[in-house]
């Protein structure tokens, strides 16, 4: 889905989320968010979500690959790329539409 861009750290700022990040990445401007790895376009949040029979974490480093600038994860990943910590992805995405809402 894309989006009017918004800043990691307003991201990070609207979920209550933890932005890990090299220095000078807060200001990065993210243009849509996707759950389907696949789907990444350039400048993307990607959403890892769990599922029954999947993870989203694993797919990070693909979505890094397709040209995500930042996930939404909820435990570290071995990266070196822009992060957001929460404790669970699906409130956060609603947090996250309710500040994009407003």
């Amino acid at each position: 889905m894309s989006m009017l861009p918004l800043t990691l750290s307003e991201i990070a700022a609207s979920c209550g989320g933890k932005l890990i990040a090299p220095e000078g990445s807060a200001n990065l401007l993210i243009t849509g968010a996707v759950r389907d790895s696949r789907q990444v376009k350039e400048g993307n949040l990607f959403l890892c979500l769990k599922g029954a029979t999947f993870d989203g974490h694993d797919f990070a480093s693909m979505a890094y690959e397709r040209g995500a600038a930042c996930c939404l994860c909820e435990h570290e990943i071995e990266t070196d790329k822009p992060y957001i910590l929460v404790s669970s992805v699906a409130d956060a995405i609603r947090y996250i539409a309710k500040y994009y809402r407003n």
